[in-house]
């Protein structure tokens, strides 16, 4: 179900000086919609436009952590994307 949550204002990410946009999302409105810690996302952007969503087919990462419990952890120290 879409719900508007809130409208929140594009910012400078003033710790990389970059004055690129940036914006954060988190809180208890993430796990309501069924977003939780470790969950893989995908992010989309088209003009005016940006669509978060759980990405579902990392089913076989999760399987493949039941055998190796450190492969998330893994993945994020090498700075890795998962393509599924």
């Amino acid at each position: 179900m879409k719900e508007q949550l809130k409208i929140i204002k594009l910012i400078d990410n003033i710790s990389m000086q970059d004055g690129q946009p940036f914006f954060k999302i988190g809180g208890a409105e993430l796990v309501k919609h069924g977003f939780n810690i470790g969950d893989f996302v995908s992010v989309s952007l088209s003009d005016n436009q940006i669509v978060i969503s759980k990405n579902k087919k990392t089913s076989k990462l999760d399987q493949m952590e039941k055998v190796n419990p450190s492969i998330k952890l893994l993945i994020k120290k090498l700075g890795l994307s998962v393509e599924i």
